[in-house]
This record gives structure tokens, sequence and C-alpha cells, in this order.
């Protein structure tokens, strides 16, 4: 080991030369500033003083003689030394402090430390010239995190290591740079993926700067069109049309004018826009034309559909909704993809459920199939029809409707897609299958909670449901969450009217109305608050708006016509409701109210047959019956209009027996029971009536009637018993009813008895421990009416 030291220090000393070490002790007398400074800058605190001897006394060393050194010398080798060997370890600590704890071994590096600390240790060569004591410094094993010195050795290391590792050219950029300004197609491809890069991150001024220099070098159209869409993204629509007017490119090029015209309607110039455009669309002779067309001009084709449905818009706000339903029909006609068109068609509801599948047969989806080629383009064909067949009406044609829906949620997989499952939403509530509707909106509205689409269907069932408090926390949340949806005020809308706050909810309506004048609920909501208020005029004219609006659904017209039966204008009402039914003949709503146009004008047959029919559409399509109440009792009405009372009395019946129990149907059957000559039955109905309405007139009318001729029969009252039949009691069974009634009374253990004429075994009992009685008891008994019975009873 002593051999292995000497022979370092001959090296160590052979390669200084006569330089002098590096003072590392500090003087017994020095100031702790001076040592400090002498730690930092070993030779800054040395005494320049002329005398070379003292110089070196002051060093604390011998070396040998050399030549006097001037006041400003440059700085050793040693100097240099240990300043690289300070600077480096300091750059190293975050390095050396995410070390592991055990560093894997490497001779050179351990040598390097070796040599450093051996060099730091070295005792001074003549201690007796000194003035001072040494420090002892113990040598400790440096840690990880301690700073690792970086020697001459290691720095070889490090270059032999990035030797080793392929090199990155660090003016990569630069010399890209350099290379696309030697090709100009270079630098072109170069700009464009930098532009279309900074379009991807919305770095809309990056995109506009970098758009303007590729702009300036090719003087492309492609490009000038890029630009003034970038333009156009940012809401700078004057900018945009500025830009293309100045390019010159607007008559040249298609895509050009489209976006031209399209920033004139974004600034509400729709004069200008539509001379842009012209006014005609482009003639469609016939599928054949227009798919050779597509061969040689398909771009241009494309913007010329676009550019239809432009006018489309135009026609739109400036009212004139004929002309923009033939420009929305032209661009789905020269581009079947024209989606835009076709959903605005259906959405605003401007072609009649008849038009609507008239219409999907003329749309050339063979063009699809011809430009993809092949089975897959007959596939594709299929697919896309299929897709479009779910956006018609649902009044018309259920089952192709059905057949569509097989074929995308079976071939491919869109059985859980939103749009499919909103058809099949939308199909069962013109059904009036409501709770099934709801529960497809509510499965839609947890993965996709603010799909504003739903929220129409989800609107009308919660309130058809009567579901305030549903409907209460949905507008809410839409109202902290979307204020600037129309969709948010209907939803507050509705459920004002739904707990009866009918001026907040025209108000809320009319609100989203003027955000969105297309919006259909919100006029149908509008003029409901209305109708409800027994305003019929203002009624009038808002069903009015709704029509003109959407002149391709019945709904605006069928209530027009409801208005006007309140108001008993029955030739105008049936002037409305025959609109409704040439546009829709398959809504049992609109036959009852035929029907009822029908009873009011005598046309008593007519009427009937429209009611039948209606129930009969209820009973297919499968509705809740609870909806259909009144048609039940408008066909009673019929057919005592008829004389035909026994069956009124049986369809009244009905109606009470699927939840119709109202004060109006007690009252018609006591009416038909007095026509029939069973005075005292009416009189049982008529009581009913008036325990459900006291203050009705008709039916306090009728009862003193009733009671008036009851004076001079005999009392045979006729019941209905729970299943339906008729019990007409006799004297005898009177007289027995009452002698059991006497010893139940006596005996309240006595058992029920059977009634006479009930081959069931229907037994009559008074109520016992909350168990109602049977209906066939005697005049006079404190026996509770039929409103007071239990489901289980009826």
């Amino acid at each position: 080991m002593v051999g292995w030291l000497l022979v370092v220090m001959t090296f160590v000393g052979e390669l200084l030369g006569a330089h002098q070490p590096l003072l590392l002790h500090q003087p017994p007398h020095a100031s702790p500033s001076t040592t400090e400074t002498r730690s930092r800058h070993p030779q800054a605190s040395l005494s320049r003083s002329s005398d070379t001897s003292n110089w070196r006394k002051a060093a604390g060393t011998i070396i040998p003689s050399t030549p006097k050194r001037p006041a400003s010398r440059q700085p050793s080798p040693q100097d240099y030394y240990q300043s690289q060997l300070i600077k480096r370890s300091r750059n190293r600590r975050s390095e050396d402090a995410s070390d592991d704890n055990n560093p894997p071994a490497d001779p050179v590096r351990d040598f390097a430390k070796s040599f450093d600390l051996l060099h730091l240790s070295l005792p001074s060569e003549n201690p007796s010239t000194t003035n001072h004591t040494p420090i002892k410094q113990p040598i400790e094993k440096p840690s990880p995190a301690a700073p690792r010195y970086f020697t001459r050795f290691q720095k070889r290391q490090e270059d032999q290591k990035l030797q080793e590792e392929p090199l990155k050219d660090k003016n990569q950029d630069d010399h890209e740079a350099e290379q696309a300004a030697d090709n100009p197609a270079e630098m072109e491809k170069f700009l464009r993926e930098w532009r279309q890069d900074a379009v991807n991150k919305h770095q809309y001024d990056s995109a506009i700067f970098i758009g303007d220099k590729l702009l300036a070098l090719t003087n492309d159209p492609n490009d000038a069109f890029f630009l003034a869409q970038i333009h156009f993204s940012t809401g700078q629509y004057t900018r945009a049309q500025a830009f293309l007017d100045g390019t010159g490119l607007i008559q040249k090029s298609a895509p050009c004018k489209y976006l031209y015209a399209l920033s004139q309607i974004k600034q509400s110039k729709y004069e200008d826009a539509l001379q842009t455009l012209g006014d005609e669309s482009p003639v469609i002779p016939n599928p054949h034309g227009l798919r050779r067309r597509g061969a040689s001009r398909a771009n241009d084709e494309k913007y010329e559909a676009a550019m239809c449905y432009l006018r489309g818009l135009i026609y739109t706000k400036q009212g004139s909704y004929d002309k923009a339903k033939e420009a929305y029909k032209d661009a789905v006609k020269i581009d079947v993809k024209c989606f835009e068109a076709f959903d605005t068609l259906m959405r605003n509801n401007l072609l009649s459920p008849e038009e609507e599948w008239q219409f999907i047969e003329e749309i050339d989806f063979d063009s699809m199939a011809a430009s993809v080629g092949g089975a897959q383009g007959e596939a594709t064909a299929q697919f896309l029809k299929a897709l479009y067949t779910t956006r018609l009406s649902k009044y018309r044609n259920s089952s192709k409707f059905d057949d569509a829906i097989a074929m995308l949620s079976n071939q491919y997989p869109l059985a859980d897609n939103h749009d499919i499952v909103l058809a099949k939403a939308e199909l069962l509530y013109t059904q009036c299958r409501f709770e099934d509707s709801l529960k497809l909106v509510k499965e839609l509205l947890t993965k996709d909670k603010y799909n504003f689409k739903l929220y129409p269907v989800y609107i009308a069932c919660l309130y058809e449901l009567e579901k305030k408090n549903e409907l209460f926390l949905m507008s809410h949340d839409l109202a902290d969450n979307h204020r600037e949806e129309a969709v948010t005020f209907v939803a507050i809308g509705a459920y004002y009217m739904l707990i009866d706050r009918l001026a907040e909810a025209r108000r809320f309506f009319s609100k989203a109305s003027v955000m969105d004048p297309s919006f259909g609920p919100a006029w149908i909501g509008f003029a409901h608050t209305f109708a409800a208020e027994g305003e019929h005029d203002q009624a009038i004219s808002a069903y009015s708006a709704a029509a003109k609006l959407f002149q391709g659904t019945h709904l605006p017209q069928m209530f027009l016509g409801m208005q006007h039966l309140q108001l008993n204008n029955i030739t105008l009402a049936d002037e409305y409701l025959q609109i409704a039914w040439g546009l829709c003949k398959t809504d049992p709503l609109l036959m009852n109210e035929l029907g009822v146009v029908f009873y009011h004008n005598d046309h008593l047959h007519e009427a009937v047959k429209m009611f039948l029919n209606g129930i009969k559409l209820a009973e297919e399509i499968g509705g809740d019956p609870k909806t259909y109440v009144q048609f039940r009792t408008n066909l009673g009405h019929a057919y005592r209009r008829l004389g035909r009372y026994g069956e009124a009395i049986e369809e009244f019946t009905h109606a009470i027996r699927i939840g119709g129990n109202e004060a109006n149907i007690r009252c018609s059957m006591g009416l038909c029971c007095i026509m029939e000559g069973r005075t005292w039955d009416a009189i049982t109905h008529l009581h009913e009536a008036l325990a459900l309405c006291p203050q009705d007139p008709v039916a306090t009318e009728l009862l003193e009637q009733a009671l008036l001729k009851s004076a001079d029969e005999p009392f045979h009252p006729t019941y209905l018993l729970p299943d339906g039949r008729t019990f007409n009691p006799t004297d005898e069974d009177f007289d027995k009813l009452l002698g059991e009634d006497k010893m139940s009374r006596n005996d309240p253990r006595a058992a029920a008895t059977t009634t006479p004429g009930n081959s069931r075994g229907h037994t009559t009992a008074k109520r016992n421990r909350g168990q109602g009685s049977a209906r066939a008891t005697r005049r006079g008994d404190h026996d509770p009416s039929l409103m007071d019975l239990s489901e289980s009873e009826f």
C-alpha cells in the first residue's frame, strides 16, 4: 500500500513540475472571512510581495527555485484543475441525487476518486517551516447523495459513451429549413404540415400566420380557401368575405363561392347571399344523369348540394317555406350524403308523413352504390337508406320502420346507438306508451346526459306522466349548465305548466321560441298556455304561427280545430281537422276530434264509425287504455243520440272500468236509464254523479225529474255486479234481504248470505274490518256508494 502511494506521489510530482500545490491549511491567526476566501479562491489571499522566499513561506511548502512571477500571473494548471473540479461537482449534484444507494462498481471512477482524496489528504512537505497546524479531515466514503467529482478520467469516459450512441443533429430543424429553401416543393409541404398541426391544436393565429406565407409562395386556390376557412372558424366572417373577394376566386371556385355565401348568411345579409348563389337550383334531369355527372364533377356537385342547402336556409329566414322545402329536397337529390338538408326537412316537419315516405323513394341511393362499387356498394346503399328511414314520421309505415331498425341492429352493431334508440322512443310516444318511451330515453341520458336531441321526448313523457319532481330537477340542471339552449327554457315552461303556473310557463316558452324560431315544442307549449286559460283567441293565433312554421305535422291544425270546437265554431273546426286528416290518418286522437265534429253536425253514424276506428287503432298500437277514455265516452253519447241506450250504458261502464270515474259519465248513465224507464237506476247513478261533483247543474236537474217520476213507480232498481252482469231483485228478494240485515245487526257474527240470482256466489254483507260489501243492497241502508268501493270490489 505504501509503495503504491509513493508511485502515485512520484507521478503527481512529475506531472505538476515546478507548480505549487493547493493551499489547504489555515493559519491559526487567520480570520474566518480570510479562511473562507482562501477556500474558495486558493491564490486570491496570497501576498504579492517582491520577496520570493516570504511568498514561499506563506505558502507553507518547499518548492524548487523558480523565476519571480509577475504580479498578475496566469492561473496554473493546478488552479484550472481545482476550479474545474468544483464547477463540475456542482453541475453533477442533481444527477447524483437520483442515483441508487449502491451504485455499480466502476474502476476508472474509483481510481479518480482515490486520486482526488489522496491529493486532498497530502500533508505539507516541511511542517516545521509553517506557522500553522494542519486541519485533520477524515477521509469518508462518499454517499450517493454527495457531489460526484467529475475528473478528466470521467470526462473521457462520458465522451466515449457519446461516441458510441447515435448522435442527433441539434440543428435538424435548421437543416430541414435550408433543404426546404433549396426545394420549393419541400418548403410548401413543410408549411402545410405546420399549418395543419396548428389547426389541429386550435391555434388559429399560428395557422393564419403560416397560411398567409404559404399562399404568398404558392398562390394556390386551395390554400386561399383554407385560409378563408380559418378566418371563418374564428368568427371573423367579414374578414373571410373580404379575403375571398380580394382573391377573385368566387366565380372560379365552387368551394370559395360556398364559403363566401355562408359568410354573408352569418352576417344576416340574406339578399346578398342569395344573389351570390343564384335563385335557381341546378336541374337534375334523372338519377342516371346525376350519376354520370358525378363521375367527372364529384367535388363540384357536392358543393352544389351544399349551396342548395344554403338557399333553403335563406328562404327559411325570409319566410318562403315552400321554396325552402324544394331547395332542401334538391340538395339531397344532388348529393345523398347532404344529411344537413335531410335532417332539416325531417326536424322542422316541412314534409307531411306521406310526402316523407314518398321522398325517401325518390332519393338516388344507387349513386352511392355506384361510387363504392360491387357488393359493398349495394350494402352501403341499403345501410344509408335504413338510417334515413329511421328519421321519417312514425305515424305511417310502422312495419318498414321496424324492418329498418331490425337491419341496423342485426347486421350492424347499432342496436344501442343513440339515434336508433331515440327513433324507438319517438315511436312509442306517438303510440301513447309514455312509460316505455321514458325508459328508453333515460337509458340514453345515462350515457350522454347533454344530448339535446333527447330532451323534447323526455320532457313530453315527464309531463304526460306528471312527474313533477323529476321534471324540476332536470330543468334546474339544464338552467345551471346550458342556458344557451332553447330546450332548457322549454323544460322550465313545461314544469310551470304542470304545476298550473301558466303565466311563468308562457314567459319561458316565449323565450325559447325567440332563441330558436324553428323549435316546434316551444311554439306548441306557448299556445297550450293560452288554451289552458281559456284564452281561445290568443291560442288560435299561436297555433296558426306554429302551423305556418311546421307545415308537415298535423298537430297545429288539430289543435286549431279543437279550439274552434270549444268556441262552437263547428264549420271552422271541421276545416282545420280535415286539413290535419289529410296530413295524418293514423292518429287516434285526431279520429276522436273528427267524430266529435260529426256528432255536432248530427252525422251520428259517421261519428260512431270514426269513434270505433279510433278505438280499434288505439288497441292495435298498444297504447295506455286510460288515454282513450274519451273514445268510449263519446261513443256512448253517440249511441245515446241514436237511441241505443243499452250499448251506450255498456260503453259508459267500460269507460268507468278503465279509469274514467267522472261525474259527467255517471250523469250520462243516469240519463240513459231514465230514457229506458229505469228510474231507480237513474237515481242511483245521479247520486253518484253528485257525490263526485255536488254543483253539477245537469245531474241536479235530472235527479229532480227522476225523483218526481219515481213517486208513482215501484222500487225495482237494477244493480251492476262486479263481474259486469246486472241484478234485478224482486219484492221477495228485498224482504229476504231485510230479514238478513236485521239478523246481522242483532248478531255481529252473522255470516254473509248468498245473494239471490247470483249463481257465482257473490255475497252481500255489511262492511267488516275494511272489507267492502257487495253492491246489491236495499235502498235506505247506509252502504257506501260506488266511489267508496275498493279496486278489489270492482
